[in-house]
């Protein structure tokens, strides 16, 4: 996929408990450059510090938007407080960066 940042490629893997596993790379100076995919979710829990941050959907880097979903850090999963942020990422020193956030009401 190319976008603003350059080409980036996801390579996908289907881990044997099911779950989804992505790397991505970004094509810079004639070589693949690992991309720290979980930076952007260490940024959103600094931004937001009382609450802890899940990822709930891998970066789409056709989008360049992920989701993630948050608890307040004295609560349980299971509390009224949990919200869904939607992500706008970018891509800064061969890590995902958020641009903007917003949370679902």
């Amino acid at each position: 996929m190319k976008n603003e940042y350059g080409r980036i490629l996801t390579i996908s893997a289907r881990l044997p408990d099911g779950d989804r596993s992505n790397n991505y790379y970004l094509w810079k100076s004639g070589q693949w450059i690992s991309i720290n995919a979980q930076a952007w979710l260490h940024d959103l829990e600094k931004r937001l510090p009382r609450v802890v941050a899940k990822i709930e959907s891998l970066p789409d880097v056709d989008s360049m938007s992920a989701k993630a979903r948050i608890y307040c850090k004295n609560d349980s999963r299971n509390c009224s407080s949990t919200r869904t942020v939607n992500v706008e990422l970018g891509v800064v020193k061969n890590r995902f960066t958020i641009k903007s956030f917003k949370a679902d009401q």
